[in-house]
């Protein structure tokens, strides 16, 4: 599991009382842009619409700062989606198979304005979370400029929280593997080790002009992948173990493998806010 889970605000409220409220606010607005209202009627009429202009009413298009966005989202309605995802994961309603998952450092930087401000990121705050917003600035008072709260929040509430809430629980009863992927290129970069960066190297797509460096974590990664995938065990390709052990991940867990120009297990430093987040958010 990459890119997080199913629990990833906005594109599905961690809170699912929420979720419901908001995925019917937005659908009733997608049937205002073409002049319906709830009604079998209005089914119909979007079933002879080009799926094409359908799509194009639905782009994402989240203004962290208002809060504000209008694609659909999944709404766990018992009916089409049967399935409430937190509720199932409490009460071990999961395929019982090994799983290999985590997140990368900057998660948030590409769905961050490198330029909010103070004022903007307070805003943000009220906007997206209401009576709580006190509570989550403070968890995050202790990055100084507002793009680093900003995007360590988005991370966090996008992907790193599901994350956690899904290892914890699947931990339980099957084989969880957490990776925390730190490795960047471009150590200049103000976007650090972004989301989705992982992926060339997990599957050793880098382009002709990569550097030693970066090869060499391309062999990594994609070796543990490989052996995951081969034997459920990214320490172990069917004949012989890796010197450096990826330890099973346990809930609750202080620890977590760190893939970098270097690979080790290392303190799982964004536990504890993760886990006030989680209370805050996920219901």
């Amino acid at each position: 599991m990459e890119s997080g889970t199913i629990l990833s605000f906005p594109f599905i409220s961690l809170d699912a009382t929420h979720n419901r409220a908001l995925a019917y606010d937005l659908s009733e607005r997608f049937l205002n842009k073409f002049g319906l209202s709830d009604s079998s009627e209005a089914i119909e009429t979007l079933e002879t619409i080009d799926p094409v202009l359908l799509a194009h009413q639905s782009n994402y298009d989240y203004d962290f700062v208002t809060g504000r966005f209008s694609f659909l989202i999944p709404n766990c309605d018992g009916y089409v989606i049967p399935f409430d995802p937190v509720k199932e994961l409490k009460e071990q309603n999961f395929n019982k198979v090994n799983i290999l998952m985590g997140y990368n450092t900057d998660e948030g930087t590409y769905f961050a304005n490198p330029k909010i401000t103070n004022e903007e990121y307070q805003m943000a705050l009220d906007n997206n979370f209401g009576d709580k917003s006190d509570a989550i600035k403070a968890i995050y008072e202790g990055f100084d400029a507002p793009f680093k709260k900003t995007y360590e929040l988005l991370g966090d509430v996008m992907f790193n929280i599901g994350v956690k809430v899904f290892a914890d629980n699947l931990a339980e009863t099957n084989d969880v593997y957490m990776y925390h992927f730190d490795y960047a290129s471009d150590k200049e970069s103000p976007y650090g080790v972004t989301h989705a960066s992982e992926i060339q190297y997990a599957f050793k797509t880098l382009d002709s002009k990569a550097k030693e460096q970066d090869t060499k974590v391309a062999d990594t990664t994609h070796k543990l992948w490989v052996n995951f995938i081969k034997t459920g065990n990214p320490n172990y390709d069917g004949e012989h173990f890796i010197d450096k052990a990826w330890l099973k991940y346990k809930k609750g867990s202080a620890l977590v493998y760190r893939i970098g120009e270097e690979c080790s297990v290392e303190p799982f430093s964004i536990k504890e806010r993760l886990e006030k987040m989680g209370k805050l958010l996920v219901q």
